[in-house]
């Protein structure tokens, strides 16, 4: 449900909305950490030296690295995430990783890109995220690192998160 557009910079580009859930209330451009609900763990940026996205951190209050900005699309279920600590946002790479690597561009508009969008859809549990760039769910614990990829057919305990509004 949109509520009213906010800036992004200095330039009015998206619109805010309220997940549907009643826990997950987060409004667009608000910050907000992420939780994998099958690890119990949050959701960082900046793993290795291309900011891949993992769920591996168990810090009681996340904060830096776990801090995301949740950017909605008018008119439509996408949203993208944008890493507080660096200020990009997160796209999945052409090997389907997510990584914290889009800067805004100079004129405030993201444009069509699809690579830094993702459809908001409401599973059991939680929410999943499908990649509109490739069409595959998010997925948390790929790997020794637990990263996090666009590679799964179907939402399940791995592709399934919560969000959690932070000060």
């Amino acid at each position: 449900m949109l509520k009213s557009i906010f800036t992004l910079g200095a330039v009015a580009m998206l619109a805010i909305a309220f997940l549907p859930s009643p826990e997950n209330q987060v409004q667009a451009g608000q910050r907000l950490s992420l939780t994998s609900v099958q690890s119990g763990r949050y959701v960082r940026a900046g793993v290795g030296p291309d900011t891949k996205l993992a769920a591996v951190s168990t810090r009681a209050v996340p904060n830096g690295w776990e801090a995301f900005e949740w950017v909605t699309f008018p008119n439509s279920n996408e949203f993208a995430l944008r890493s507080i600590l660096n200020g990009k946002f997160i796209s999945v790479g052409q090997d389907g990783y997510l990584r914290a690597n889009v800067a805004v561009p100079p004129n405030g508009r993201l444009g069509p890109r699809k690579d830094i969008r993702f459809e908001y859809i409401q599973v059991q549990g939680g929410f999943a995220m499908r990649s509109v760039a490739n069409g595959r769910f998010v997925r948390a614990g790929i790997g020794q690192y637990s990263l996090m990829g666009a590679v799964s057919n179907r939402p399940a305990g791995w592709e399934t998160f919560r969000c959690q509004p932070l000060p």
